[in-house]
Protein backbone atom coordinates (compact mmCIF):
# COMPACT_ATOMS: atom_id res chain seq x y z
CA UNK A 1 0.00 0.00 0.00
CA UNK A 2 1.56 3.62 -1.03
CA UNK A 3 1.97 6.04 1.78
CA UNK A 4 -0.85 8.64 0.30
CA UNK A 5 -3.40 5.72 1.28
CA UNK A 6 -1.89 5.53 4.84
CA UNK A 7 -1.93 8.86 5.61
CA UNK A 8 -5.76 9.16 4.43
CA UNK A 9 -6.19 6.45 6.87
CA UNK A 10 -4.85 8.33 9.36
CA UNK A 11 -5.87 11.75 8.88
CA UNK A 12 -9.68 10.32 9.03
CA UNK A 13 -7.99 8.90 12.58
CA UNK A 14 -7.20 12.69 13.61
CA UNK A 15 -10.28 14.09 12.04
CA UNK A 16 -12.41 12.00 14.62
CA UNK A 17 -10.22 13.08 17.43
CA UNK A 18 -10.37 16.79 16.67
CA UNK A 19 -6.70 16.44 15.95
CA UNK A 20 -5.05 19.59 13.41
CA UNK A 21 -2.76 18.83 11.38
CA UNK A 22 -0.89 19.97 8.31
CA UNK A 23 0.72 17.69 5.33
CA UNK A 24 4.36 18.20 3.55
CA UNK A 25 6.14 20.65 4.83
CA UNK A 26 9.17 19.70 6.61
CA UNK A 27 7.41 16.33 6.92
CA UNK A 28 4.42 14.00 5.52
CA UNK A 29 2.39 15.11 8.38
CA UNK A 30 2.83 17.54 11.97
CA UNK A 31 1.05 18.71 14.11
CA UNK A 32 0.88 21.31 16.75
CA UNK A 33 -1.73 21.29 19.38
CA UNK A 34 -2.77 23.40 22.64
CA UNK A 35 -4.70 21.69 25.19
CA UNK A 36 -6.03 22.14 28.91
CA UNK A 37 -4.40 19.92 31.44
CA UNK A 38 -5.87 21.41 34.40
CA UNK A 39 -7.67 24.69 35.72
CA UNK A 40 -7.17 25.67 39.05
CA UNK A 41 -9.37 28.88 40.83
CA UNK A 42 -5.97 30.60 40.47
CA UNK A 43 -4.24 29.54 37.58
CA UNK A 44 -4.33 27.21 34.15
CA UNK A 45 -2.35 24.40 32.76
CA UNK A 46 -1.67 24.19 29.36
CA UNK A 47 -0.17 21.52 27.02
CA UNK A 48 1.66 21.74 23.91
CA UNK A 49 1.97 18.79 21.64
CA UNK A 50 3.53 18.63 18.86
CA UNK A 51 4.63 15.57 16.62
CA UNK A 52 6.49 15.23 13.06
CA UNK A 53 5.55 12.11 10.95
CA UNK A 54 7.71 10.40 8.12
CA UNK A 55 6.23 7.48 5.96
CA UNK A 56 9.33 6.25 4.47
CA UNK A 57 7.73 4.14 1.04
CA UNK A 58 11.51 2.77 0.25
CA UNK A 59 11.30 1.06 3.92
CA UNK A 60 7.67 0.60 4.39
CA UNK A 61 8.10 2.26 7.76
CA UNK A 62 6.37 5.19 9.82
CA UNK A 63 9.34 7.38 12.16
CA UNK A 64 7.22 9.49 14.21
CA UNK A 65 8.95 11.59 16.61
CA UNK A 66 6.56 13.78 19.44
CA UNK A 67 7.27 16.11 22.41
CA UNK A 68 4.86 17.34 25.12
CA UNK A 69 5.53 21.06 26.92
CA UNK A 70 3.92 21.57 30.09
CA UNK A 71 3.08 25.63 30.42
CA UNK A 72 1.43 26.58 34.03
CA UNK A 73 0.61 29.73 34.94
CA UNK A 74 -1.20 31.91 37.73
CA UNK A 75 -1.31 32.80 41.55
CA UNK A 76 0.76 31.40 44.55
CA UNK A 77 1.69 34.72 47.10
CA UNK A 78 3.65 35.93 43.91
CA UNK A 79 3.10 35.43 39.83
CA UNK A 80 4.16 31.72 38.96
CA UNK A 81 4.72 30.38 35.54
CA UNK A 82 6.64 27.01 34.43
CA UNK A 83 7.35 24.86 32.23
CA UNK A 84 8.72 21.59 31.16
CA UNK A 85 8.65 18.91 28.19
CA UNK A 86 8.95 15.77 27.18
CA UNK A 87 10.14 14.50 23.92
CA UNK A 88 9.77 10.81 23.47
CA UNK A 89 6.95 8.70 24.12
CA UNK A 90 3.40 10.12 25.60
CA UNK A 91 1.81 7.68 27.88
CA UNK A 92 -1.23 7.75 28.99
CA UNK A 93 -1.73 11.65 29.48
CA UNK A 94 -5.14 12.89 29.34
CA UNK A 95 -5.55 16.75 28.27
CA UNK A 96 -9.18 18.32 27.31
CA UNK A 97 -9.77 19.69 24.03
CA UNK A 98 -13.05 21.40 22.30
CA UNK A 99 -13.37 20.17 19.11
CA UNK A 100 -16.51 21.61 17.25
CA UNK A 101 -18.75 19.38 15.20
CA UNK A 102 -20.08 20.39 11.77
CA UNK A 103 -22.54 22.85 13.22
CA UNK A 104 -19.77 25.02 14.71
CA UNK A 105 -20.74 23.59 17.90
CA UNK A 106 -17.95 23.57 20.39
CA UNK A 107 -17.96 20.47 23.07
CA UNK A 108 -15.60 19.60 25.65
CA UNK A 109 -13.64 16.02 25.31
CA UNK A 110 -11.34 14.40 26.99
CA UNK A 111 -8.27 12.95 25.14
CA UNK A 112 -5.78 10.61 26.00
CA UNK A 113 -2.54 11.78 24.23
CA UNK A 114 -1.19 8.29 23.52
CA UNK A 115 -4.59 7.45 21.47
CA UNK A 116 -2.30 9.93 18.57
CA UNK A 117 0.30 7.86 18.21
CA UNK A 118 -1.24 4.61 18.34
CA UNK A 119 -3.69 5.94 15.11
CA UNK A 120 -0.39 6.13 13.31
CA UNK A 121 0.82 2.76 14.79
CA UNK A 122 -2.44 0.77 14.40
CA UNK A 123 -2.86 2.52 10.14
CA UNK A 124 0.95 1.12 9.45
CA UNK A 125 0.47 -2.24 11.20
CA UNK A 126 -2.42 -3.28 9.65
CA UNK A 127 -1.41 -2.36 6.36
CA UNK A 128 1.84 -4.39 6.56
CA UNK A 129 4.28 -1.46 7.16
CA UNK A 130 6.25 -1.08 10.49
CA UNK A 131 5.61 1.89 12.90
CA UNK A 132 9.30 3.25 14.82
CA UNK A 133 9.25 5.90 17.57
CA UNK A 134 12.19 8.12 17.40
CA UNK A 135 14.16 10.36 19.99
CA UNK A 136 15.84 12.71 17.48
CA UNK A 137 13.25 14.92 15.59
CA UNK A 138 15.65 14.84 12.16
CA UNK A 139 14.85 11.04 11.88
CA UNK A 140 11.15 11.98 10.99
CA UNK A 141 11.80 14.88 8.38
CA UNK A 142 12.34 14.42 5.11
CA UNK A 143 16.07 15.39 5.55
CA UNK A 144 16.50 12.41 7.89
CA UNK A 145 19.13 10.68 5.93
CA UNK A 146 21.57 14.30 6.27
Amino acid sequence: MNKQILISNVILKLDKLGIKYSLGQETDLSINCNFINKIWKIGIENINYSAFVYFDEENKTVFMWEMIKDNSSGFSFDCDTGTSFQSGTAIFRQVKTFPHDENGKYHEYILDLSEIAKSFKEIAEENGWKFKRVIRKKKALYLQAV
